[in-house]
């Protein structure tokens, strides 16, 4: 959903600038690699330095004297999320130097990147040089028109909506089940309670969101997940033994990777992640009874 809406984007603009760099950052972790891509973009008959110091000189110029679109997609891949911290990448520290100097130097040209997770790195700059847009989910009817050339069972208009609700819209699961489906022995009555929930993709990717949290970012989550109510601020601060403004930082931090929702200072776990962390948790005792 990310990489459409920024190419999307960049067709929208394209008109405004000299060129459009398009980067798979996922696909362009040699970083000297995608330094030479853009400047042959900018100048095919330019004599490609070996150094990648002289590269990025080359590249402001070029930026400074060219307005210029550059798209990089997936950003986040150049970095790990460790204890709820986001760190470069091994062999990607480079990376940094690359970033800095789109960012710093002054120049005409736009830089439109796109990432999964909020990367630390880039709240340390300017706010008029650095713009955060946090990007909600779609409507069903747009995940509809997107996937229903891909669906070939007949799912009820109700079904879908209670599909796209559990998994928040987010075009990255949607897909996920949707591919599900050619295999599952689904059918529109027992589709959502009997498969739904145990899709093996998406357990792994809310068990790397599980590990990337900190102890007491595992603590809240772990009370949430058997609470049937939601939890206020204050049975937190009471439950978990920590500093007041840690547990608020992590909460912030859980709301921002849309983990945990939040209503009039109390909060609650997204339905698919307390679903897996109940079975994760029941797993886990499972195994420490054996």
């Amino acid at each position: 959903g990310k990489a459409t809406l920024a190419i999307k984007a960049a067709e929208m603009l394209k008109e405004k600038f000299h060129r459009v760099i398009y980067l798979s950052m996922s696909n362009s972790l040699d970083l000297k690699n995608s330094i030479e891509f853009c400047l042959h973009s900018l100048d095919p008959s330019l004599e490609i330095s070996s150094d990648i110091n002289k590269l990025l000189v080359d590249l402001t110029s070029y930026l400074k004297k060219y307005r210029c679109l550059i798209v990089l997609d997936d950003l986040d891949s150049i970095v790990e999320f460790k204890q709820m911290a986001s760190y470069y990448r091994s062999g990607c520290e480079k990376h940094a130097q690359f970033l800095r100097c789109l960012i710093t130097t002054n120049h005409q040209s736009l830089v439109v990147a796109s990432s999964h997770s909020s990367i630390k790195q880039l709240n340390y700059y300017s706010t008029k040089t650095v713009k955060l847009l946090p990007l909600r989910g779609m409507t069903a009817d747009n995940l509809w028109s997107m996937f229903s050339p891909e669906i070939s069972i007949n799912i009820s208009p109700e079904t879908w909506d209670k599909i796209c609700k559990y998994y928040q819209y987010n075009p990255e699961l949607i897909k996920i089940v949707v591919s599900n489906f050619g295999y599952l022995p689904v059918s529109d009555s027992n589709i959502y309670d009997k498969y739904i929930p145990h899709i093996e993709e998406i357990d792994i990717i809310l068990e790397e969101e599980l590990e990337s949290l900190d102890e007491i970012g595992k603590e809240i989550i772990y009370w949430l997940s058997f609470n049937f109510e939601n939890y206020t601020l204050d049975k937190l601060f009471y439950r978990i033994n920590h500093h007041k403004n840690k547990i608020l930082q992590v909460i912030d931090f859980l709301k921002e990777h849309s983990l945990i929702v939040e209503d009039n200072y109390s909060y609650s776990l997204l339905p698919m992640f307390k679903d897996y962390i109940q079975r994760y948790l029941i797993s886990m005792a499972k195994k420490s009874l054996a």
